[in-house]
């Protein structure tokens, strides 16, 4: 059986990727800090039964959690989903920092973990990128209209 991670596995997309990917089968291991992700979907992703590992923890430190992990979970890795991030202007504003370092250093820790194992990473971001936006909806071509100095900043540049 196939194994996979989810980071931000505690936050509303997070959990419903967990619960979709358990669905079809996969062994999942999600990861969270629950800083933003909802607390109670720690019992609810308990309940999923022994197929899904919850990992309390940060991803922007060293993931030493890999060695508690069940045995050949790692080593059938396929995919790790990095959606561990505060979404919302007000989440992201209020943990500006926090912001920063998990769209990039718990982005490298996720392709590193991924590359150990010859697994893929799938990263996934809001709109929220482009900045304050000159087309809307933006179209995948768009590059965005960011400034590097405003509110939106630590999420849209990391």
């Amino acid at each position: 059986m196939k194994s996979v991670i989810v980071t931000g596995g505690g936050g509303f997309l997070g959990s419903h990727l967990v619960t979709k990917l358990h669905s079809l089968g996969y062994k999942v291991i999600a990861v969270d800090n629950f800083c933003t992700g909802d607390v109670q979907n720690k019992k609810y992703l308990q309940s999923l039964g022994e197929d899904v590992c919850l990992i309390e923890a940060d991803v922007v430190q060293e993931w030493k959690w890999l060695e508690s992990l069940p045995a050949g979970w790692l080593a059938s890795l396929k995919y790790v989903f990095h959606f561990a991030s505060p979404a919302s202007p007000p989440l992201y504003q209020k943990l500006s920092v926090e912001t920063m370092w998990v769209n990039s250093l718990g982005l490298e820790r996720a392709i590193l973990c991924a590359n150990t194992q010859n697994a893929k990473v799938i990263f996934a971001s809001t709109s929220e990128v482009y900045g304050d936006p000159n087309i809307t909806p933006q179209p995948e071509s768009y590059w965005g209209y960011v400034n590097s100095f405003g509110e939106r900043s630590c999420y849209d540049e990391a």
